[in-house]
Order: C-alpha cells, then sequence, then structure tokens
C-alpha cells in the first residue's frame, strides 16, 4: 500500500481501530485474568493449583503462540481475513464456551472448571496465533511515523474503558449471585 494511499484512509482507519482496541480492552476487562477469573475459579473448587495454573495458562497461551504463528501468518497476503475469520473461531467462540460454563457452575462445578480451563486454553492460544497477523496489520494500515500515536491513544482510551469495566464488574459481583454473576461477566 503506498504511503498516499495510507493517508486517504488515514481518519477512518485510525477511528475504527480505536473504536476496536478500546472496546476489546473493556470487554477484556470482565474476563481479568488477575481480578474476576481468580474469583470465578475459587467459587468452583476450593483446590489453589486451578489459580496458579491461570498464570501459566494465560501468559504462555499469548507468548509461545506467537513464535509459531508468525511464521504461518507472514505468508498470506491479507491479515484483515486472518484476524477476522481466525479471529472469531479462536477468540469469540471460546468466551461462549466460558458462558456455559458459568451456566453450569452451580449443577457441576468440576465439569464447569474443566470446560472454563479448557475454554481459557482456547482464548489465550488463538489470541497469540492471530496477535502477529493483528500486529501486522497496524504496521500495514498505519505508517512508522502515525503508528505510535495510534497505539498509544488506543491504549489510554483502553486502559480508561478497562478501568470503567472494573467499576461495573465489582457492581456487577455484588448485584447478582453466583453463577448469574459470571455468565453476565463472560457475556459482556
Amino acid at each position: 500500500m503506498t504511503s498516499h494511499r495510507k493517508d486517504n484512509h488515514y481518519r477512518w482507519n485510525f477511528t475504527v481501530n480505536l473504536i476496536d482496541g478500546a472496546t476489546y480492552q473493556f470487554g477484556s476487562s470482565f474476563i481479568s485474568a488477575s481480578t474476576i477469573l481468580p474469583l470465578f475459579i475459587s467459587k468452583l473448587t476450593p483446590s489453589l493449583w486451578p489459580i496458579g495454573l491461570l498464570s501459566v495458562i494465560t501468559s504462555a497461551g499469548w507468548f509461545l503462540p506467537q513464535i509459531f504463528a508468525a511464521r504461518i501468518t507472514e505468508r498470506f497476503a491479507k491479515m484483515k481475513t486472518i484476524v477476522i475469520g481466525w479471529g472469531l473461531f479462536l477468540e469469540r467462540l471460546p468466551i461462549w464456551v466460558m458462558i456455559l460454563s458459568a451456566v453450569i457452575a452451580r449443577r457441576s462445578p468440576t465439569l464447569a472448571l474443566v470446560l472454563f480451563l479448557f475454554s481459557l486454553v482456547w482464548y489465550t492460544v488463538g489470541s497469540g496465533v492471530v496477535a502477529p497477523s493483528w500486529m501486522a496489520l497496524v504496521a500495514k494500515i498505519f505508517s512508522p511515523e502515525k503508528r505510535g500515536s495510534f497505539l498509544g491513544l488506543s491504549m489510554f482510551i483502553g486502559v480508561g474503558m478497562g478501568a470503567l469495566g472494573s467499576v461495573a464488574s465489582a457492581w456487577l459481583l455484588e448485584s447478582y449471585q453466583f453463577p448469574v454473576s459470571f455468565v453476565i461477566l463472560f457475556a459482556i
């Protein structure tokens, strides 16, 4: 894509991707691996090992797949296809399994824990697989001079949205009993 073509679509790309980044951060705050997910696990089992496993799943699931996915996805001409197509299956679909785990949590906590951990692995590995394509897409649509301001503003607004999400999460956890509160959190 030429520099002139990038400039013609800059405002649109900036706005759409800014909204995408901010709403992603907002949504992610409802499944925060440092607050919400450990609380959910603690409602399912008295054992602490799944909570300890949570950190390993989220870190390894994010970073490890990028090593392999980068080599595969860099061969594709259109990153948007990977980000949207693969992202739907690898990042969005596991959230529905997470919601299902919350739905069955009271009746079958062990099965709910297994489903939850499965969906979390699926989600984090999927995010790690899609990440290099998303980064390549950002590099393709924003020139190096504008990439920093886009990412900086996107993260700044995203963190603000995440803070609002954390306030909403606390309210939902206080207002609704387990497991309904988590069904709502995961659905958001």
